[in-house]
């Protein structure tokens, strides 16, 4: 018998299953590329922002620039600042790339051409930096305070046998010192304000998940929180979410509430801490439902939740201490239990 090497012919929806996949895939490493690239990038972004400023210095007249000494070596400063923050930078993202396509996408990478990062995405590198402060640093801890402790407060209350954790991989507490208001070049009382150091985290994550370990486990998922959450297995596995300067990132609020409720189970708290600051409210080609918080309260309650707690809460956010200018928000506080009343 004549033997074929052909393999056999593959039925034409699983064919176009298959080619799904694959687009999955590909957006999938495009966004995670065009993220990593950005940080990547992030030190020659900085760079130019720094040239500019040097630039600027220059054409100074010579008797101005003597009512300043030792201005120059103030812009090395900052480009010192910048390289430590970009060491750091790239230590994330060697990691995360090694992490991502070892585990995730053992078959490498199908993308050919790794969009250029945007002014936006550069933002939200510096905005990372901040971050960091916010969740990760001593000097955080006064934003932590206001805007986490009402909830964590609430939550151990409600379910005083689980503490909650935060788990990652960095072994030891205080591991490593970024300077993430060397970009800050406005608002500053003194010119070494924004070049100082910040050493995180204060807590040793690792080590406190070990501690707990027997009362619970921790999971981290990437991804947009409709698409992880708005499924059938996932409709009343939850006894509580919590969600902290988070509602507003929605394009359409209502979906967010409904799956909300449908995680739930009947007697499932909701705890939130955010403004409604509508993340999508100024880019005309985006959806933006923006309501206002009295809306926002009765789709809640039509979505069968009855909120037994609201007060207000006032909060910075990712805010420098020593800035001359801080932006505060009003946040919303509430703890919504999920009733037995039909949904919409």
């Amino acid at each position: 018998k004549m033997q074929s090497n052909t393999s056999p012919a593959q039925h034409p929806e699983e064919t176009a299953l298959n080619q799904e996949e694959e687009m999955d895939v590909a957006e999938e490493q495009q966004g995670f590329l065009r993220i990593e690239r950005s940080f990547r990038d992030y030190e020659d972004f900085a760079f130019k922002i720094l040239s500019s400023k040097r630039h600027h210095y220059s054409t100074l007249l010579p008797r101005y620039k003597q009512l300043l000494p030792n201005y120059e070596r103030h812009f090395d400063n900052i480009e010192a600042c910048v390289k430590a923050n970009s060491a750091f930078v790239r230590q994330v993202c060697d990691y995360c790339h090694e992490r991502m396509f070892f585990s995730y996408w053992p078959q490498g990478s199908v993308v050919e051409k790794v969009d250029t990062p945007t002014p936006l995405d550069m933002d939200k590198v510096m905005s990372t930096m901040r971050q960091f402060v916010r969740d990760w640093a001593d000097e955080g801890k006064p934003e932590r305070d206001a805007c986490y402790a009402p909830l964590l407060q609430q939550l151990e209350k409600c379910f005083p046998e689980n503490r909650a954790d935060v788990l990652n991989h960095i072994p030891r507490k205080y591991s490593f010192t970024i300077y993430p208001f060397a970009h800050q070049i406005t608002n500053n009382r003194a010119r070494e304000d924004p070049l100082r150091p910040v050493v995180f985290p204060d807590v040793a994550p690792l080590e406190e998940c070990q501690q707990h370990e027997p009362h619970g486990s921790f999971s981290m998922c990437a991804g947009d929180f409709l698409e992880v959450y708005n499924k059938h297995q996932e409709r009343g596995a939850w006894n509580a979410v919590v969600t902290s300067f988070f509602i507003d990132t929605a394009h359409n609020i209502f979906e967010y509430v409904e799956t909300i409720s449908r995680m739930l189970v009947v007697g499932g708290v909701w705890l939130n801490t955010g403004p409604l600051l509508w993340h999508f409210a100024d880019q005309l080609h985006e959806q933006s439902i923006d309501l206002s918080w009295q809306d926002v309260k009765v789709i809640i309650c039509d979505f069968g939740f009855d909120i037994v707690e609201e007060r207000d809460i006032p909060c910075s956010y990712t805010a420098n201490p020593k800035s001359l200018m801080t932006q505060r928000y009003t946040c919303i506080y509430f703890h919504a239990v999920k009733s037995d009343r039909p949904l919409p």
